[in-house]
């Protein structure tokens, strides 16, 4: 808003009204500039309200004639106005901004404006998100009635076998009765002919009777089993419904956060430059994404009569802390064996945690984290021995104390073994070493920081495949290392990714707008005859477009076979524009 706050809201009426409806509700074109509450009926003013020492708050919907979303405000004359809104957010702003008004004539600050918008619209979103869980409940217990409905219905399933083998058994006598009456007929016997008559006939009776129960009993099992899948398809739908709109009003609440966080931190632009270097030195302490080769292993113990075969395993550990945690933001000094053991997070992303390497060799083994990764774990175990996993010793080396680590340049350090600080275990839970000798010896690494121009990682919002929610945008955890595009489900489940895509089969990247979102399209095919691969990935509304292209340039520097477009900067477009502007005119003919 340019001056002032404009709203359109329903007030009442002042008069006692005609008949027996009491004082009307008419909608008017409500103004605030400074402490003036103006209403208008069009261009018409039709009164001035004083917002002085006023204060405006909510009012239940039974002392406003039912109406949904309405408030009132009490002046310092004593006047009482009873105004009604037309969503939760609109009255939550109405009353935000008069009572703002009511204390400061110079409350029309454009960044508290905003900020209470932003308020505004996350206590809204917070009443849509327990509309939609209520309904969600109420799918619940529909479903629960459905699933007794199709229990009903099993019962009467049952009734009908019941009445089968009571049909059959029936079936039998009177083939038996018959039996006896031929028998009866024969000899001349006719007492045991009356006899056997009758329990023929009684015998039809139950059938008939027996049929006519079965008749019945399936079509109450045919209503119970409409009834039960009717309700059921209806409360799942509803479910669905919630769920989505749960998600909807939890993703719009994490971008009116981000956006609340951003204005809070531009109030104070010293505060911001302070926690900008502390976050560019938490980005340089802690990387993501590390190699590890184990260059030299000496003075260890070996078993008796045994060649050792000495194999290292690297994990890397992320400490489940708030970034504010003491235990992060010391870069001198270690972390308590603890703490480590305590809220340590074991990860590997590119590599599978049974994967081991031989000491001396030229492969690198890379460890990944969520936003950073705080420590390398090695462990040295022998192959040569008789559990083929005992213990050489393991070393923890925190990355923070690696200064030189940020340059991209490898770092070399010599370490003494220690015992197993940290138990390891592979995908099926069992410890990769035994701790079976004294540990011992010296342990040479290079680690390896490899540089942000050829490798990213970072949420993104991925359109779903799946065809139960094809179409939606999931939060997806990207990863581009070593040519390889992969994503996860999240960044603290890096062991197995969803998919992956080689960047030398991709065919085309293209930035877009998809549903309102920045976003890439990534094609790829794998060979001549089988269909293309797309992945559309997109971005926050509010994250910076730097972001997006340093997502598109790494994206062409990996897929070589494609030409990136020409980029023109700010600068360089401001500069065109001021050599056009300072070129001279041509003369004319």
């Amino acid at each position: 808003m340019a001056e002032g706050y404009a709203v359109l809201l329903e007030k009442k009426g002042r008069g006692r009204g005609m008949g027996f409806g009491g004082r009307p509700w008419a909608v008017r074109t409500f103004k605030l500039v400074g402490q003036s509450f103006e209403y208008y009926d069009g261009p018409k003013l039709k009164g001035t309200i004083d917002t002085k020492g006023s204060k405006a708050y909510t009012v239940a919907s039974a002392d406003a004639d039912g109406k949904e979303f309405p408030f009132q405000l009490d002046t310092t004359d004593g006047e009482k106005v009873l105004l009604s809104a037309t969503t939760w957010g609109t009255r939550d702003m109405c009353i935000s901004v008069l009572n703002r008004s009511s204390k400061n004539p110079k409350w029309d600050n454009k960044e508290e404006n905003e900020k209470a918008r932003l308020e505004s619209r996350m206590r809204e979103l917070e009443y849509e998100r327990k509309q939609a869980t209520a309904s969600g409940a109420a799918g619940v217990f529909n479903e629960q009635g459905a699933n007794a409905s199709l229990k009903k219905a099993g019962a009467a399933d049952a009734a009908i076998k019941a009445e089968h083998t009571k049909n059959t058994a029936a079936m039998f006598k009177s083939v038996s009765a018959k039996q006896r009456y031929n028998e009866a007929k024969a000899v001349g016997d006719k007492k045991g002919m009356s006899a056997a008559a009758a329990e023929m006939i009684q015998g039809a009776i139950r059938r008939k009777l027996s049929q006519k129960r079965i008749a019945e009993q399936r079509i109450i099992k045919a209503q119970w089993i409409r009834d039960g899948y009717a309700r059921k398809i209806q409360s799942r739908y509803r479910q669905r419904l919630a769920k989505r709109k749960i998600e909807k009003v939890r993703w719009e609440k994490g971008v009116i956060g981000r956006k609340l966080n951003k204005l809070v931190r531009m109030q104070g632009v010293l505060r911001a430059f302070y926690a900008f270097k502390r976050l560019n030195r938490m980005r340089i302490a802690y990387p993501d994404l590390v190699t590890v080769n184990v260059l030299d292993l000496q003075n260890f113990l070996k078993v008796a009569g045994t060649t050792p075969e000495p194999l290292a395993v690297v994990h890397g550990l992320c400490l489940d802390l708030p970034a504010s945690h003491p235990a992060l933001n010391t870069i001198k000094g270690d972390v308590p064996t603890k703490v480590l053991q305590a809220h340590g997070h074991f990860t590997s992303a590119f590599h599978s945690p049974t994967t081991v390497f031989p000491v001396n060799s030229a492969v690198e083994m890379s460890a990944a984290g969520a936003n950073r990764l705080d420590y390398v774990v090695i462990t040295i175990i022998d192959q040569a021995s008789p559990s083929k996993k005992d213990l050489i010793g393991q070393v923890v080396v925190k990355l923070a104390q690696l200064r030189n680590l940020s340059l991209g340049k490898p770092v070399t350090v010599t370490l003494r073994l220690g015992a197993l600080l940290l138990d390891v275990k592979n995908a099926a839970g069992e410890s990769v070493a035994t701790t079976g000798r004294v540990p011992t010896g010296i342990v040479t690494l290079s680690i390896t920081r490899p540089l942000n121009s050829f490798n990213i990682s970072g949420p993104v919002w991925k359109v779903s495949d799946n065809k139960l929610a094809l179409g939606a945008w999931r939060k997806r955890w990207f990863t581009l290392h070593n040519g390889q595009l992969s994503y996860f489900n999240s960044e603290f489940n890096l062991e197995t990714p969803k998919a992956t895509i080689a960047t030398s089969t991709i065919t085309a990247i293209e930035e877009t707008v998809q549903d309102g979102r920045p976003a890439i399209r990534v094609t790829s095919k794998l060979q001549k005859g089988t269909p293309s691969v797309t992945w559309v990935f997109g971005f926050e509304e509010d994250s910076s477009k730097a972001i997006r292209r340093k997502w598109a340039r790494v994206l062409y520097r990996n897929a070589k076979q494609l030409t990136p477009p020409v980029e023109v900067s700010a600068k360089q477009l401001k500069k065109q524009a001021s050599a056009k502007a300072q070129a001279p005119a041509s003369p004319k003919a």
